[in-house]
């Protein structure tokens, strides 16, 4: 059972209970009314009712010396009572005891959290590289959504850094993929194990984003291919990446120390990012951008087309469309793009 249909179920009991009593109360009421013949106050025949439903025992305030279907009246008023209240609690005990409710109530909660996020990424599938990525989105201060089968195995491997938005479901399934937010994400990591099911995620995700960029993992080289067909932008294959890791740790090991220092400094949390230039940069030189004004930040190039300009000049003049490639940290990142965009 879902979240919202548990939550909907519980509503629909407590609506069903309020009912139940209002409508006890008031044909006792109404039902004592008759029996005393109006001798009995409004206020006397409501509390008629409430101490024999709740079976206090005080007397008949009442009276039903001379009314047998009085007494009859009575003992139904006595037995409904009774069931509504042993209804009551056990709804009340279900409530108590029902571990799931939190959770599914946290989970309602997240998912109208999720319908109201747009242009952040779906990490699909799991395997060793999925809780790296999420570990490195979430450090960048970039918004995503897990979509994965078995949340159990995200806890038990991230413990405390599982994500806060985190879809349990087949990352392959339309719906599930909805869910997340798929029409609205900015790019998406299929991150499974199988490649199989990396490239049905492809399919699936660029059949319902025409736009978003997919990057996909490849244990099989050969299936990069097959990927790239399948709605892939790019192809990531772990095996060549650790090759060409391996290659740099044996001829260039000093930058390689770097970059690890560098991806390692929670501190200053250096990456190298690409900002967009739009309506805002467009016009611009570089040095009119006051790039001094960003101590964490260092221009390194400019991409325009397929063009490449390393350490671009000052009097470098901007266009649409062009990217500036800085290292930077993730608040200036973000200040960065906004006097661009």
């Amino acid at each position: 059972m879902s979240a919202s249909d548990s939550i909907d179920q519980l509503k629909q009991r407590a609506t069903r209970i309020i009912a139940l009593v209002a409508g006890v109360l008031i044909v006792g009421t109404i039902g004592y009314r008759i029996v005393s013949h109006g001798n009995s106050s409004w206020v006397d025949c409501l509390y008629m009712v409430v101490i024999t439903v709740a079976t206090i025992g005080y007397g008949e305030i009442v009276p039903m010396d001379h009314s047998p279907g009085g007494r009859i009246f009575t003992m139904f008023i006595a037995l409904f009572g009774i069931g509504i209240i042993t209804y009551t609690m056990g709804t009340v005990t279900q409530i108590a005891v029902d571990g799931d409710l939190q959770r599914r109530w946290r989970r309602r909660k997240m998912q109208q959290k999720i319908s109201e996020v747009s242009g952040h990424y779906l990490v699909c599938g799991w395997s060793a590289l999925a809780p790296q990525i999420m570990r490195e989105l979430r450090q960048t201060q970039r918004a995503f959504v897990a979509v994965v089968l078995h949340r159990d195995k995200v806890d038990e491997e991230m413990g405390d850094d599982t994500p806060h938005f985190l879809i349990e479901g087949d990352p392959t399934d339309d719906d599930v993929l909805r869910k997340a937010g798929i029409e609205r994400a900015a790019g998406i990591f299929a991150a499974d194990d199988e490649d199989n099911t990396n490239i049905v995620i492809c399919m699936a995700v660029r059949g319902l984003n025409a736009n978003a960029r997919i990057v996909s993992t490849a244990r099989d080289t050969r299936n990069i291919s097959k990927m790239k067909k399948a709605g892939a932008s790019s192809v990531v294959s772990p095996i060549s990446i650790g090759a060409l890791r391996m290659s740099s740790e044996m001829v260039r090991p000093g930058v390689v120390t770097f970059l690890d220092v560098m991806l390692r400094d929670k501190d200053r949390n250096l990456r190298v990012e690409d900002a967009p230039v739009g309506a805002a940069g467009a016009g611009k030189t570089i040095s009119s951008l006051q790039l001094e004004r960003f101590e964490n930040s260092v221009l390194l190039a400019a991409k325009r087309g397929d063009a490449w300009i390393f350490k671009p000049k000052a009097d470098y003049l901007l266009a649409p469309g062009d990217v500036l490639v800085f290292m930077t940290n993730p608040d200036e990142r973000q200040k960065l793009c906004a006097a661009l965009a």
